[in-house]
């Protein structure tokens, strides 16, 4: 007699479907590190070039009410103090559910 028996092609199987499983999550553990991945950095790029803004607006002294949009986060405070050594400006603004302070000595 040529071929196999029943219980040979159930372990196949077996040991088929284990590795086709674990092949699979593997994959999907793959595509959600990505997409994390990709989200922190959009959101560090958004966040540095937010900060690029803010200090160049400040440094001309441009109004900055109007830089952050409402879907990309929200200016939270803007104050400027005269101290001996120069004007202290300070703004926070939170991004993404992160906040941010940015103080500059002008």
């Amino acid at each position: 007699m040529k071929g196999f028996t029943l219980i040979e092609i159930i372990i196949y199987m077996a040991i088929s479907t284990i590795l086709c499983a674990s092949i699979v999550s593997f994959s999907m553990l793959l595509l959600d590190s990505q997409s994390e991945t990709t989200q922190s950095v959009q959101t560090e790029i958004a966040g540095t070039t937010l900060l690029r803004l803010l200090e160049t607006d400040i440094r001309n002294n441009i109004q900055i009410s109007g830089i952050l949009d409402s879907t990309a986060g929200s200016l939270t405070d803007f104050t400027q103090i005269a101290s001996h050594s120069g004007l202290l400006t300070t703004v926070s603004f939170s991004l993404d559910r992160r906040e941010f302070t940015v103080s500059f000595l002008k």
